[in-house]
């Protein structure tokens, strides 16, 4: 586990480390998301869904006729977690 700290400008703002931002590939601009949890402040990098990490993906709709939104958005966000995931994989066998 990394752990690290940081300070709270006057405007309200803190800086990820470089090691964090490195390993999660956090570029200028990008947006993350925060979030509450157990009274701590969960920090995630919001991660755009690319043409190639979703291949195949929608395939699954061809079973289901006028799928929800909801039903869309969890293959999204599945289609986001394999892709994490597989990223996690490729890092930790280079």
């Amino acid at each position: 586990m990394y752990s690290a700290q940081s300070s709270i400008s006057s405007k309200g703002q803190v800086t990820i480390p470089k090691e964090m931002r490195d390993h999660f590939e956090i570029k200028v601009g990008q947006q993350i998301r925060f979030s509450l949890q157990n009274d701590k402040i969960i920090i995630e990098p919001v991660r755009s869904v690319t043409a190639s990490s979703l291949a195949g993906v929608f395939s699954q709709y061809v079973k289901v006729q006028n799928p929800s939104p909801e039903h869309i958005q969890s293959v999204v966000d599945q289609a986001k977690r394999e892709e994490y995931q597989r990223k996690l994989e490729r890092e930790r066998s280079s």
